[in-house]
Order: C-alpha cells, then structure tokens, then sequence
C-alpha cells in the first residue's frame, strides 16, 4: 500500500512540472501566467499577462524556425495597461480592474513552433545572463574609472595651468613694477653718475650711468657720459661701443663725435677720428675741444 502510495506520489509530481521543461512544440503555451503565442505567420511573438503582482514578467522560450535552427531567448512582457472587466460575484454584476502586459516581440525569420526550456537549457541561460550582467557591470565599472581617472587628469592639468599662469602674471607683474621703479630712478642716477664723475669716481660713475640707462635705455647723453668715464680709464673699446650707441639715438648730438675721435685717435686710426671730429665740427663750428682735437690731429699729420 504505501509503495503504491508513493508512486502515485511521485507520478502526480512528474505531471505536475513536466510542462514547465517539455520540449512538446506548440504555437502557443502558459509560462508563469504569461500566454506566448506565434503572431505574423511566425514572424512574432506576442505575449500577453493578466496577473497583477507586477509590470514586469520574463519568460524563457524555445523558438523553432523553419529552417531547423532553434534559439533560446528571453522575453519580456512589458507596457502594462489597466481593463476592466464585469463578474457575477454573489448574485451581482461586479467591475473589477485587471492589470494587463502585452508586448510583442519581432523574429528574425519565420518560426514554426514555441515551447518551453528544458531546465538545463533554463539554467544555461541564466547563467548566460548573469554572466552578461556582470560583464556590463565591470564595462561600465570600468568606464567609470576610466571617466574618473580623465577628470581628475584634466582637473589636475588645469590646476597645473591656472597655476603657472598666476606664477607667469605675478612674474610680469614683479618685472613692470621693477621697472617703472627703475624708469623713475633713472634721473637720479644720471645725475649721480655725473657728480662721480665730476670729482673723479669713474667706477661709480659708469656704474650709475649703467643703472640709468636700464630705466631710460635711449638716453644718448646717458651713453655719451658713460663714454667718457671709460675713456678715461683708457677702456677704449668700450667707449667707442657708447658712443656709437649715442650716435645712433641721436645722429645730430656733437658730443660723441667729438669724443670717439679723441678714442680712435689714442688708439692710433687718425683716419676715424678726423671724420669724427669733423662732423662735430658740421654740427656745432664752436665747439672749442673740437677745434682742439682736430689742430691736434693735423699736427699729428697722418
């Protein structure tokens, strides 16, 4: 009795679940109370759920086409809509609303028959599907660092430019007070170079001189004073080199002709320095030192 009790047991069981894993092929079956059916002469799906525990149903299906291939895909039934319908309950015509999903899904060629999963194919693809979320998961988790590591790169590099770009105004800044500080000392210093000068202080004089031209670079005075003081300390060259600068600013100032040619004279070109003394001579013809210099060029002959 009890063996007979226990196969009964067990074949109630297999007719109870065998639907849910046959691999009987239909046109349409009933999966979790979702009713999928072949639409379009088996280019559709169409699946329609009355249940009303949720928006959302998912059902795994067999597709056959008619080619012989197979495909096991997940479909889901979405859109859901409200519809009222009219019962006899307890002798009354009663409205009750039902929530309706109906959601029709394209095949790309024609099927010819549905049915459900087996549960391994089920299980597969559930895997299948985890496996795909995961992998979407760790992409977007990815590009999420990825997105993060640009940003804090880019925030970085303009906080780097911003920087220099302070360091670079504040820079410009510290030169244009540095120099209009040395613009407007520049008077000062050229007339203590020329009192150096005056009682004989040649290195502080050129030294003066020096920080005055930096706050008025065209100073042609300003050179021709330098000149002298390296003249006399017999720097040659570099008196010519100031004098020449002198002339250049101001072509028509007599004072550096005058005093180049006493420097080419002591470095023995005559040639150069009667040319020189001549044109301050054209420029001022009173010019006492030199009319002196040039008598004393010409009784030096060649």
């Amino acid at each position: 009795m009890k063996k007979n009790l226990v196969l009964l047991v067990i074949v109630l069981t297999f007719f109870c679940f065998a639907p849910a894993f046959a691999q009987t092929r239909s046109q349409q079956i009933i999966t979790n109370g979702v009713t999928v059916s072949l639409i379009n002469d088996g280019m559709g799906l169409r699946l329609e759920n009355g249940n009303s525990s949720g928006d959302n149903h998912t059902v795994d299906i067999v597709v056959y086409y008619a080619d012989g291939t197979s495909e096991l895909k997940l479909y889901r039934a979405r859109r859901p809509y409200t519809d009222e319908s009219r019962f006899w309950i307890n002798g009354a015509w009663t409205t009750s609303r039902v929530r309706v999903a109906s959601t029709t899904r394209d095949l790309t060629k024609r099927a010819t028959a549905i049915s459900l999963p087996t549960a391994a194919q089920a299980a597969q693809a559930r895997a299948q599907r985890e496996a795909a979320a995961a992998e979407r998961a760790r992409q977007e988790a990815a590009e999420r660092a990825e997105r993060e590591r640009r940003e804090a790169a880019e925030r970085t590099e303009r906080e780097r430019r911003e920087a220099a770009e302070r360091a670079e105004q504040e820079r410009r800044e510290t030169e244009e007070r540095n120099a209009e500080r040395i613009r407007r000392e520049a008077p000062a210093f050229q007339e203590s170079g020329t009192a150096a000068f005056q009682r004989g202080d040649y290195d502080r004089a050129i030294a003066d001189f020096t920080r005055s031209l930096q706050g008025d670079p065209r100073n042609a005075t300003t050179y021709n004073n330098r000149g002298a003081a390296y003249n006399q300390k017999r720097d040659w060259d570099r008196a010519i080199a100031d004098f020449t600068e002198a002339i250049r600013i101001d072509p028509n100032y007599a004072a550096p002709y005058r005093h180049r040619a006493f420097a080419y004279m002591q470095k023995g070109n005559n040639t150069q320095a009667r040319t020189d003394v001549n044109r301050a001579l054209q420029i001022n013809p009173n010019y006492q030192s030199a009319r002196e210099l040039s008598a004393e060029l010409q009784r030096r002959g060649n």
